[in-house]
């Protein structure tokens, strides 16, 4: 949908939304670029994914998953000699109840992610979907330091009353809440009137 490579923070990139794209909604290879008040819907692949040590930051963003969207976030770690991490933060996720996964955290991934909020996710107990997971090295920056986690927070309607471990994997779960009633993720308003996804009332429940 929007692909980001190598772009530096003289670029500004704010109000961006994409819709129904057949990959990846927004994905970061390398660069320093600062994204703002972005929404992905329906998106083919990966909502957000970010790749070759990106280090900027995401804030403020929405995703609303469709029946192809395979991760919320894919998250790949760096690539040679560059090493830094990225910033997520202020985002609300709505996967699609069947198949989209919280989030992928690959290849020693690095990075701040903060005040996410997840809903609409399939049971993790049920088929394996709908988790959040360090993978190839990624538990190894984990307990690094590089790559760390706060206020996370996910509504399990729908769900068969999963422990908080059965979605956040490899020690994710220290920095995640069960909520009912959430108290962090995206600012909605800053999508009033100008986004697809307002004007066909896709925000109500976020």
């Amino acid at each position: 949908g929007l692909t980001l490579g190598g772009v530096g923070t003289g670029t500004s990139v704010s109000h961006v939304e994409v819709v129904a794209n057949q990959d990846d909604g927004i994905e970061f290879f390398g660069g320093t670029v600062n994204v703002s008040n972005a929404l992905v819907w329906n998106a083919g692949d990966d909502a957000i994914d970010t790749d070759q040590a990106w280090a900027g930051t995401l804030d403020n963003f929405i995703v609303v998953a469709g029946s192809n969207t395979d991760h919320g976030l894919e998250i790949d770690g760096p690539e040679g000699t560059f090493m830094a991490g990225h910033t997520v933060t202020n985002g609300s996720i709505k996967g699609d109840g069947e198949n989209t996964e919280l989030g992928n955290f690959r290849d020693a991934a690095q990075g701040a992610f903060s005040n996410i909020f997840f809903f609409n996710f399939p049971d993790p107990a049920a088929d394996g979907r709908g988790d959040f997971a360090l993978s190839s090295g990624s538990d190894a920056t984990f307990l690094a330091g590089t790559l760390t986690f706060a206020g996370l927070e996910v509504d399990t309607t729908g769900m068969n009353n999963p422990l908080i471990t059965d979605i956040f994997k490899d020690g994710t779960d220290v920095h995640a809440t069960i909520v009912q009633t959430r108290t962090v993720g995206a600012d909605k308003t800053a999508f009033a009137s100008w986004t697809w996804a307002d004007i066909a009332g896709g925000l109500t429940d976020f």
